[in-house]
């Protein structure tokens, strides 16, 4: 098996890392012993790409096969399409033995997640991630989440799937910002865990995203087996272990939903990335030596390490509005140097705003 596998106290299951699609029925077949009904969610852009294959693939070996695709991007991430979902699941007669596949991004496996956890109280999943922030982060660990009233990911459960099937192959059909902005999960992972890695992602940038595909297996493995270990760690974030993982996304989620998702996750996670990185230079934690490079790295990949368009007072408001804050204090991941960080709960509000104001673009 080309991968590695997820351990933890309420499952255990593969991730596979492979070229194509051609050997995904032997894994599922292997991993998941489904039965004959099999719901593929997925939207419409990769529907279009991959929707056919892989029902395809799975009517020849005599499945009985769906295809639910929603609209492509953030907004699909609401109840009202939970809903629409689940009906269509009842008419078709889909019931507790029945099995979902989630192909797609970020959003498509946060939904088809959260549907298969809640649906009849839970049936089997497979994740196919086909975006490359998918397949180093989002479908990895079980996390399953929709939006409610403008807060992100606030309604979700903890359900991991039976597999995770990752095809390299669909990031060649992926759009170059979306692929710059799944590197910003890659490189949270150099910077709060790993010095080596952290060094191979700046050294290699080049054939990273040229997409040669020894490069990308690496990368992918790295990240999937960094994910992995803190799941397998603090599987349902009750530790303080899986909450290394928010490094940049406290403000990250913020920006991404005052922007009104004009920040794609990958770039607001950097933005965020880099105020953390600031903010723990401001209080004497991180050194000039190693924030420098931090910020190099983030502007090496074309992301952004500062914002435009929004109010600060705003931002430092909805930042008390995000689940890791505790007793009225904002949790954030500061790194203390490259491959290490701390838990700071501890900043205060004019230092944050402060840092803020440095990073808007007038």
């Amino acid at each position: 098996m080309k991968g590695l596998l997820v351990e933890t106290t309420s499952k255990s299951y593969p991730i596979i890392i492979e070229e194509g699609f051609e050997n995904f029925i032997k894994y599922f077949k292997e991993f998941c012993i489904p039965i004959k009904d099999v719901v593929i969610i997925t939207d419409d852009n990769v529907n279009l790409l991959y929707g056919t294959i892989l029902k395809s693939l799975l009517t020849k070996c005599d499945f009985n096969v769906e295809i639910i695709s929603i609209r492509p991007g953030e907004a699909s991430k609401d109840i009202l399409v939970v809903q629409d979902i689940y009906k269509y699941l009842l008419n078709c007669g889909i019931r507790k033995d029945g099995f979902i596949i989630a192909l797609g991004g970020g959003v498509v496996g946060d939904i088809a997640g959260f549907v298969a956890s809640t649906y009849m109280r839970g049936i089997k999943y497979v994740q196919i991630p086909t975006t490359l922030l998918s397949q180093v982060d989002s479908s990895i660990g079980g996390k399953n989440g929709i939006n409610f009233l403008g807060n992100k990911n606030i309604v979700g459960t903890f359900y991991h799937p039976e597999m995770v099937y990752i095809n390299i192959e669909t990031l060649m059909t992926l759009p170059y910002r979306e692929l710059i902005s799944a590197c910003a999960e890659v490189i949270k992972y150099g910077i709060i865990l790993d010095k080596a890695f952290f060094e191979f992602i700046y050294t290699e940038r080049a054939k990273i995203l040229n997409l040669e595909k020894e490069h990308i297996k690496y990368i992918i493995k790295r990240c999937c087996e960094f994910k992995a270990r803190i799941v397998q760690e603090d599987e349902k974030d009750v530790k303080d272990i899986r909450a290394v993982l928010n490094f940049g996304h406290t403000l990250g989620h913020v920006l991404e939903n005052l922007s009104d998702y004009y920040y794609k996750h990958g770039e607001a996670v950097s933005i965020g990335m880099a105020f953390a990185s600031l903010l723990s230079n401001r209080y004497g934690f991180l050194g000039d030596d190693e924030l420098k490079p931090i910020i190099e790295l983030l502007k090496l990949y074309d992301l952004p390490v500062k914002f435009k368009g929004m109010d600060v007072d705003l931002i430092c408001e909805k930042l008390f509005y995000d689940k890791k804050v505790r007793r009225g204090r904002i949790r954030f991941i500061l790194p203390l140097s490259i491959g290490n960080y701390i838990i700071y709960d501890n900043a205060n509000k004019n230092d944050i705003a402060d840092v803020l104001r440095l990073m808007k673009e007038e």
